[in-house]
């Protein structure tokens, strides 16, 4: 059955827009490689899909207006993902420059020919540098009005036309872009773009921050006078906000006749100049009044202590600093501080002020500010006894600092809203063992008392978890309940430099009570032997990187079994290092003769094995 297009007008218009964008599911006869409506939205998860699109004639193809090349593209437009993604990929978690649904120009400028209503395009901005720009902005036209993230200064020919006054968002990335605002020309480009509703600039993660522009007030004053529809801007370490000059003075009425921006979103992941944190939180809170979404990730680099300045500093420090900013944005719904800026910015009269002053507050993400056992017992108490906190933490990253006084993880229980949990081991695990043929007992019998990180205890006290993150620390020896109760909602277990004691037993359990879990993340982590049996889940992306057995051997062959595949079908795989260009690969092997990973699940869409895929 064929459906005309004039059918579809009529039910999508009834459609919320949300709906809309994802397209009608349609069972059969039209296009059977989607099994979908092609009406709004497309996505190609691989080149071959891609190909058979491109050579298919459909009326459909009228109707697109938004392609989208790859189902991972748009983690590399949020900046917050990208982030971790870098990280992974510099420290050889990830393979680096993975691309999955590559495009040539003329390719695009086909699509561009096929989708007359075409309004929208995403891919991996890396394309950028393997692609014809002139030949895609005659292809586009005046049409085109979201593109991937922009890296280079010739791409902003995409702007400087009709196509610029109608956007209403825009993505800057990269050195060679910051490197305009030595010239002074980078604020210049939004000249072109007076609509703009949203502007995200950030680095691509590869040695930009040597190139971070120097942003004063006055840079802020000038993008907000080029862009006066901004309602959301995101600045990703690309930005060092500069200390005000004597001509920008901490005065109030000064900044009371600075006319305030519409901005309702606010993400900083920038350096500040230490001794200009009170001026630059004190502008804010003049200048963006009307903020529901703010989210720090501030770091300052060092500066000589000024003695005038640095008794300036102390009478408005970093924390009297938040509290005022908060105080004066009435309508904050979210905010998110990074654990990172938790000692100098978070403390009880924080908590207590946005108690009190932020009452549309639903959603906090926060880091403990302790820097001692007692100290985080006391900020953990701080934000479990508040009813503004209990009611809106999501994101909580807590500090521990001694593997045998942990805290009682049962209390998170009064977290209602908890959904992303991050636990830091300060203290460092145990010793490393050496090298004895009674290492396991050695082990058992030295860390039987430690608390480690108790897995149970946390899943059942935080029963909406989606996402846990372990770091450092141990999950030693431990007697999972027998009464097994489902964490459902748990989906992303990250753990980075834990020490595991009895693989088995940990893996066993989260196969039978996480029947959700997609993504596992294990990073250098050590252990006797590594026996991860996910027999019953079914997951999307799995990481295996660097895992080290007792003493320190480091474990470079995988046994692979999924269990919807024929029980023959036992994969066995070998890494190794190029000799010349130092590259890892994988070599599949017919006999495993040395220690190595087991890992069994019912199915797995993307194994990554010491930084390569498999």
């Amino acid at each position: 059955m064929h459906f005309p297009a004039e059918i579809l007008e009529i039910v999508a218009s009834h459609l919320p827009p949300n709906d809309q964008f994802q397209g009608l599911f349609v069972c059969k006869d039209w296009y059977a490689p989607f099994c979908r409506s092609l009406y709004r939205h497309i996505e190609f998860k691989n080149r071959p899909q891609f190909k058979t699109w491109l050579t298919t004639s459909s009326q459909h193809k009228n109707l697109v207006r938004s392609i989208q090349f790859g189902h991972h593209c748009a983690k590399y437009n949020d900046p917050q993902e990208q982030q971790q993604a870098n990280v992974d990929c510099v420290t050889g978690a990830m393979p680096l420059y993975s691309m999955e649904v590559g495009v040539t120009s003329r390719e695009l400028s086909t699509v561009l020919e096929q989708l007359p209503l075409l309004e929208s395009m995403q891919f991996n901005s890396r394309l950028w540098q393997y692609l014809n720009t002139k030949q895609l902005e005659m292809s586009a036209r005046n049409r085109l009005l979201t593109l991937p993230a922009l890296d280079h200064p010739r791409q902003l020919s995409f702007i400087q036309s009709k196509r610029g006054l109608l956007m209403s968002s825009l993505h800057l990335r990269g050195s060679d872009m910051f490197q305009l605002h030595k010239k002074g020309l980078f604020l210049d480009i939004f000249r072109s773009t007076p609509s703009l509703v949203e502007l995200i600039v950030d680095a691509d993660g590869l040695g930009d921050s040597k190139h971070v522009m120097l942003f004063s007030m006055q840079d802020v004053e000038a993008l907000h006078q080029s862009l006066p529809c901004l309602k959301r801007l995101t600045l990703v370490d690309s930005v060092r906000l500069m200390e005000p000059s004597s001509l920008d003075h901490d005065d109030s009425s000064e900044h009371q006749r600075i006319p305030s921006a519409r901005l309702e979103k606010l993400h900083l992941h920038v350096q500040i100049e230490k001794y200009g944190v009170h001026q630059w939180f004190n502008y804010f809170g003049y200048k963006y009044p009307l903020l529901t979404d703010l989210a720090l990730h501030l770091s300052s680099p060092y500066q000589m202590p000024r003695q005038q300045s640095q008794q300036l500093a102390l009478e408005y420090s970093e924390k009297l600093a938040l509290a005022t900013l908060t105080s004066k944005l009435p309508l904050l719904e979210k905010l998110a501080i990074d654990h990172s800026m938790s000692k100098l910015y978070l403390g009880d009269t924080t908590i207590h002020n946005l108690s009190n002053n932020n009452k549309y507050l639903n959603r906090l993400q926060l880091g403990l500010w302790g820097d001692s056992v007692e100290s985080t017992r006391i900020a953990l108490q701080c934000v479990t006894s508040n009813a503004m906190t209990i009611n809106s933490i999501s994101h909580l990253c807590i500090p521990l600092w001694s593997s045998e006084k942990s805290i009682d993880f049962s209390v998170l229980s009064k977290l209602h809203q908890l959904t992303h949990l991050e636990l830091i081991d300060k203290a460092g695990g145990p010793q490393r063992k050496q090298a004895n043929s009674t290492v396991g007992t050695l082990y058992n019998s030295e860390h039987k008392n430690h608390s480690g990180y108790p897995l149970d205890i946390i899943l059942t006290s935080c029963p909406y978890l989606i996402n846990l993150k372990l770091h450092n620390g141990q999950i030693t020896s431990h007697t999972y309940q027998q009464q097994l109760q489902p964490h459902t909602h748990l989906k992303s277990l990250r753990m980075d430099r834990v020490e595991i004691y009895e693989t088995s037993d940990v893996f066993h359990y989260l196969s039978n009570s996480c029947p959700n879990l997609t993504h596992v993340f294990l990073r250098k982590c050590i252990s006797d032997s590594f026996d991860l049996a996910l027999s019953r889940l079914s997951l999307t992306q799995v990481v295996l990187s660097e895992l080290r057995q007792y003493p320190d051997q480091q474990l470079d062959h995988l046994t692979l079994l999924q269990q919807q595949r024929p029980a023959t079908d036992i994969r066995l795989y070998t890494s190794l290092l190029h000799p010349h260009t130092l590259r890892p690969y994988i070599r599949r092997l017919k006999k495993m003769q040395h220690p190595h990973i087991y890992f069994e699940c019912q199915s797995v869409d993307q194994l990554i094995f010491n930084g390569c895929k498999i």
